[in-house]
């Protein structure tokens, strides 16, 4: 097919109707990037023989050098529909339903399958309308299908679901079709129970919502103790959210070799022969328990039929038809062209079939490559999947009507609530039936940056030379020669110019070098080319045009809140483009319902963001949804000095260009960077060496962080600190403030590990509605929700920020359940009153609590009050802010290694005022209230503060400490002959196994287990080395894991002492952990420097 120019594509822009926005996703090496080639070879971009070699989407060259995809990247292309009308036999929902010739526009994305890179996978779900899912006919159902259908199902996208690699079943596994066709139904079952565990989930959060609506009506109706009639879940059909091949929704087929079907196309062919009326009668039955009548080859029968014809037993052994008519001519060809290699057969397969083979195909000696002409000349790939998108997704203008209210109202107030739909204004009105407006009457303008991008300056059309101004593609050959040939004559002018002028450029290098302190010239550094920012966005309701002036906002800006003001800026639209992969081409306006890049938005807009041309009346599209989240961290500093600037610049645009990376200046001056992974840090460093910085970086060792804990076994008495008396509960501790005014008495203790899993489960949520709150009413947070109630969009939770307070405090409750050490009258004490504050960040997995014994939650005033000052009866609250703030210092840095804290409770027992005369008078014999006059509680606010930091550390070494690592899950698919070789090299990184299954139908062996992440640098590779390239693991975050091990361990009892020695010859693996971080952060490491110091060593060798 012809290149077709975009012009033609900038035309389809127009009519939002012919619009397909489709990503694709899929498990890492399933056939993306390779589908996404066949598809751009039927608009001439790249030659078809090229499709999954060249892999034109990756543009990087560590893309090209790893074969894996790390960017999602954009691409438009034209479609014509060459198909008859009447000939459809699918589901014609949300396309127009097989029309005779109709152009339409595919804006295509390409996502990684990596868990790495999966803040992509959620920049290209969110832009997207609709979906095609690749899943690997062998390999089946892995990790990142799930994880790239969750993430589908909350962007509210459409999927397809493609099979690819069934090439693998015929070549590899020598199945035969009846075989293959069991796999293939196994599959498509156990895709539908994802599908199916969301549907439930949805739906069971929603029926809860509803359920608390109704007991709130009936309350309000017939009175609170009024008992309500009984609550029936209400049935929903879920029929539309499964795969299902007669839906048409199903392809089956193989990128590689450049073929796919759908069953309506041998629907429509066997459809006459058959005797059926037509070929959508035909089509339900291609899938499923329906068999040819042997006698009456014009009749189909269902297995009932079958049986009650010609017995169960030849039911049993009968061939479906699906199996007969689609998947039997397809293993004839492999046969006869690979495996056979039968010329004979070819000739006859490929005159049955109609095609066109090339003669220089046919006398090929690379079976493959006949075998591709062949199956692309009678199924193509392009054809079947361009045509399952126009007709199984939607448009834009029927997309979002059901996107759009999910994004502006919240996912949880849209489920099952029809009114919600409804536009409530003209912002909503235009978002929801995608109106671009017209110059007589336009429409409010709204726009979503999914993800900003980083382009060399000289990249981009308006900054080329000469007629590179115009697209290459629009170009002719002679055109393109012409240009090649003036560049080749401006290289010979410049080599004769730069030849006779080297002696002035040095004098004139010589004469603009800057001196330097010592007198001496310091040589001048070339400047880095400026990349430009693009933002990669998509239009969803007006139409925007270069020189606009919008309003960009940033994720947490709210129209509301006066206090998120600063993330709201006015942009100007410097440029538009078409996104053509590794090109791009100008445009001068875009209207709804299309992809596109915007530049001018940088420093406006960070990762993502909403661009509007009203934003007190446009809401603003919430953040996405990723489950990847940056954990490894290595300090960076230049090699050069000098580059300081440079790598701060650089590290600023690595910020912008990269949504998942984090970037943090330390207060030592530090530069950190804060990545998803091993792979997504290589990535990262290899962009800012090349590309944005442009200088030597010296990259510290990986920094994985570490938690520090209790558990309830007895601590070394060599680590714990202070005079503890014999009926001291254990972890409880008293401290006087330094100038012995105030004493404060604390309990530490662990909290139970449900209620740390917790905690750290649903940081984010507690995080959400701690945010908006008052630094001065943290511990009230219902109050201050309710004045800021916002939605919150989960529907696993309550729909309003409101009601998230008294959940969050219900399930913490339910955790503390038969926990030993907490009493259920103190859990409920410290649920309803006692709990002051989470920690650290005010988020954390740890708790200040006031004993219910703790006088002083109410302040009244004294009349007896000496002048100058007002006298308290209950002081407590003067200082409340002080214990806090210590409480937050204390979980920041513990006392092992400086890390935070995990799964620690800290009660406030006691807090007295020890009298003027403090020093001199004993400490139970002079407790009185608190005065409080000018300038007392100042003073001792900041000694409050470091005591009760102090006592908390004391009273955690009062425990026996403990290390939590941050581990990984590992997934692993591996063959019986290297499932040894795996294991060794788990049991090497200290990783565990967790499970492991063997997938039916396979050889394959899924292997699932826990590797902790400061041990996963390198695992990658060595299983690859190991297993020679048969086994490659995949690594996501799951959380932290406590070290059973005291790292102050020693042994102490006889049979310890006679097994290990006074010194312990095992390894104490949490020690070597501690040491290690300490060493790294310049504290005391207790180890000998000096082994023997009577030993002289010479300098002679």
């Amino acid at each position: 097919m012809p290149i077709v120019p975009p012009t033609k594509l900038a035309e389809l822009q127009s009519n939002a109707a012919n619009i397909r926005n489709v990503c694709v996703l899929a498990h890492v090496d399933h056939g993306k990037t390779t589908l996404s080639d066949a598809l751009l070879a039927t608009n001439g971009i790249i030659s078809s023989r090229l499709a999954g070699k060249i892999r034109y989407l990756d543009s990087r060259e560590d893309e090209q050098q790893r074969g894996i995809t790390m960017e999602s990247s954009g691409i438009s292309l034209y479609y014509k529909s060459q198909r008859r009308k009447g000939d459809d036999c699918g589901n014609e929902e949300g396309g127009d339903g097989g029309g005779a010739n109709l152009e339409y526009l595919i804006n295509l994305i390409d996502s990684p399958g990596h868990v790495d890179f999966a803040s992509e996978v959620a920049s290209a779900a969110r832009l997207s309308d609709g979906a095609l899912v690749l899943v690997d006919v062998v390999e089946g159902v892995c990790t990142q299908t799930v994880s790239v259908l969750r993430q589908a199902w909350v962007e509210n996208v459409r999927p397809i679901l493609f099979l690819n690699k069934m090439d693998r079943l015929i070549l590899e596994w020598r199945m035969t079709p009846n075989e293959a066709y069991t796999q293939m139904q196994q599959l498509i079952e156990q895709v539908n129970a994802v599908l199916a565990g969301f549907w439930e989930g949805d739906r069971l959060a929603e029926d809860s919502r509803k359920l608390e609506e109704a007991k709130e009506k009936w309350r309000e109706t017939h009175g609170e103790d009024a008992p309500m009639s009984e609550w029936y879940l209400e049935e929903k059909d879920d029929s539309q959210i499964y795969f299902s091949p007669e839906q048409g929704n199903v392809l089956f087929g193989s990128a590689i070799d450049g073929w796919a079907f759908r069953v309506n196309h041998f629907a429509q062919i066997f459809a006459e022969k058959l005797g059926v009326p037509s070929p959508a009668k035909l089509q339900p039955l291609m899938w499923g328990d329906y068999f040819i009548d042997p006698k009456n080859k014009r009749r189909v029968l269902n297995r009932k039929q079958f049986s009650k014809l010609y017995g169960t037993a030849k039911a049993s052994m009968a061939t479906p038809l699906f199996v007969q008519l689609c998947l039997a001519p397809v293993w004839q060809v492999y046969e006869s062209a690979v495996i056979d290699m039968d010329q004979e057969k070819i000739d006859k397969v490929v005159s049955a079939l109609g095609i066109k083979i090339l003669p220089r195909d046919r006398r090929s000696k690379d079976r493959r490559t006949l075998l591709t002409a062949i199956m692309q000349g009678w199924l193509p790939l392009a054809q079947a999947c361009m045509a399952a998108v126009v007709e199984q997704l939607p448009s834009p203008v029927d997309a979002q009507p059901l996107r759009l209210p999910h994004l502006v109202q919240g996912r949880s107030q849209v489920s099952g609530n029809s009114e919600a739909t409804t536009p409530k204004s003209k912002v909503e009105e235009a978002l929801y039936e995608c109106m671009a407006g017209t110059a007589d009457k336009p429409v409010p303008l709204v726009a979503y940056i999914g993800k900003v991008v980083s382009i060399p300056r000289a990249s981009l059309p308006e900054f080329s030379d000469g007629k590179m101004q115009r697209d290459r593609m629009e170009m002719t050959a002679n055109e393109m020669r012409a240009l090649g040939r003036d560049a080749v004559r401006r290289e010979l002018a410049l080599g004769r110019e730069s030849s006779s002028g080297t002696q002035m450029s040095a004098m004139s290098l010589s004469a603009t070098a800057t001196p330097s302190s010592s007198g001496m010239a310091t040589p001048l550094r070339p400047e880095p080319p400026s990349d430009v920012l693009v933002g990669f966005g998509r239009l969803y309701s007006g139409t925007i045009s270069v020189g606009d002036k919008l309003w960009a906002m940033q994720p947490k800006y709210s129209a509301k809140n006066p206090k998120t003001h600063s993330f709201l800026k006015q942009v100007t639209i410097r440029a538009l483009y078409m996104m053509m992969g590794r090109e791009l081409v100008r445009l001068q306006s875009v209207p709804a319902g299309n992809i596109c890049g915007i530049r001018g938005i940088a420093g406006a807009i960070l990762k993502s963001g909403t661009l509007a041309s009203d934003a007190q009346a446009c809401p603003n599209l919430a953040a996405m949804h990723t489950e990847t989240y940056p954990i490894v961290r290595v300090a960076l500093e230049p090699m050069n000095p000098q580059d300081m600037t440079r790598l701060t610049q650089g590290l600023a645009l690595l910020n912008q260009a990269d949504p998942c990376v984090q970037v943090l200046s330390q207060t030592t001056g530090e530069h950190v960077l804060v990545t998803a992974g091993e792979l997504h840090l290589e990535r990262c460093l290899k962009d800012l060496r090349e590309r944005f910085a442009q200088c030597e970086i010296h990259v510290s060792e990986p920094i994985v962080p570490f938690r520090e804990g209790i558990a309830r076994q007895s601590a070394q008495p060599s680590v714990v600190l202070g005079e503890v008396g014999s009926r001291t509960p254990r972890g409880e501790v008293s401290l006087t403030t330094a100038n012995g005014l105030v004493t404060v008495t604390i309990q530490v203790e662990p909290l139970p590990e449900k209620t740390t899993k917790f905690l750290m489960r649903h940081e984010a949520d507690i995080q959400r509605f701690v945010r908006l709150t008052s630094s001065q009413r943290r511990h009230r947070l219902s109050a201050a929700a309710e004045a800021l109630d916002e939605d919150i969009g989960d529907t696993a939770k309550p729909s309003r920020l409101s009601e998230l307070g008294p959940w969050l405090h219900s399930r913490i409750q339910q955790t503390f359940s038969r926990a030993k050490g907490w009493e259920p009258q103190r859990v409920e004490y410290a649920m309803s009153n006692g709990l002051r504050a989470l920690g650290p960040r005010q988020t954390g997995p740890n708790m200040l609590v006031y004993s219910n014994k703790l006088q002083g939650l109410s302040s009244k005033p004294d009349s007896t009050a000496p002048a100058g000052g007002a006298r308290f009866t209950n002081s407590i609250r003067d200082f409340e802010e002080s214990i806090n703030t210590g409480f937050q210092l204390a979980m920041q840095s513990g006392p092992l290694c400086l890390e935070p804290f995990a799964g620690v409770a800290v009660t406030i027992k006691e807090l007295y005022y020890n009298g003027e005369n403090a020093d001199s008078t004993p400490l139970e014999t002079n407790r009185t209230p608190l005065v409080r006059g000018a300038g007392s509680t100042a003073i001792l606010s900041g000694q409050i503060i470091t005591t009760v930091r102090d006592a908390i550390k004391m009273g955690f070494l009062h425990w026996s400490p403990r290390l939590h690592l941050a581990m990984y899950t590992c997934d692993i698919q591996a063959t019986s002959d290297v499932l040894g070789k795996v294991y060794g090299v788990i049991n090497r990184r200290r990783g565990r196994i967790l499970a492991e299954e063997m997938r039916e139908g396979t050889p394959y062996f899924i292997i699932k287990a826990s590797i902790p992440i400061v041990e996963s640098f390198g695992f990658a590779d060595e299983i690859r080395k190991r297993t020679s390239g048969a086994a490659i693991p995949l690594l996501i975050f799951r959380g932290f894991e406590p070290l059973d091990t005291d790292p102050f361990w020693v042994p102490t009892t006889e049979e310890e002492l006679e097994d290990l020695g006074e010194k312990a010859d095992r390894d104490n693996v949490a020690k070597k952990y501690m040491d290690k971080v300490r060493k790294r952060k310049g504290l005391f490491v207790e180890r000998k420097i000096v082994e023997h110091a009577e030993k002289q060593r010479t300098l002679k060798k």
